[in-house]
């Protein structure tokens, strides 16, 4: 980490840090849920909200799992690539997760043995 964000960083027990700038995204998001509170009430705000779920819903379990895992029906090429692509696009949400999550902990798992490394050696 850049020395000039060593300030704008909280140190860890293990000796890593959280760094203040890049978890602002975060927060935001977490922070905007709030806003429903001051958002009125429309009906098409619902009916979009439950009509996405569903769409998804269908994608995931009828579209992707039935068809490419048990071959329970069939169906044109055009709509097992729409469901492919709508399948790929949660996946790659979900994947880009779990890769961060790696990553950190790979971070985290080297600079232990770093300074585990430096502890030993006096």
């Amino acid at each position: 980490m850049a020395t000039a964000s060593r300030p704008w960083s909280i140190p860890l027990p293990n000796g890593s840090r959280i760094s203040v700038l890049m978890s602002l995204p975060f927060a935001f998001v977490h922070l905007a849920s709030l806003l429903i509170f001051f958002t009125p009430f429309h009906w098409y705000y619902l009916v979009t909200c439950l009509a996405l779920l569903f769409v998804r819903m269908f994608f995931v379990t009828a579209g992707y799992h039935r068809y490419f895992s048990h071959r329970a029906f069939k169906t044109s090429r055009v709509f097992q690539f729409v469901i492919d692509i709508q399948q790929a696009v949660f996946q790659h949400i979900r994947n880009a997760a779990g890769r961060t999550r790696i990553i950190f902990q790979n971070q985290i798992l080297t600079r232990s043995r770093i300074a585990h490394q430096i502890d030993t050696s006096v």
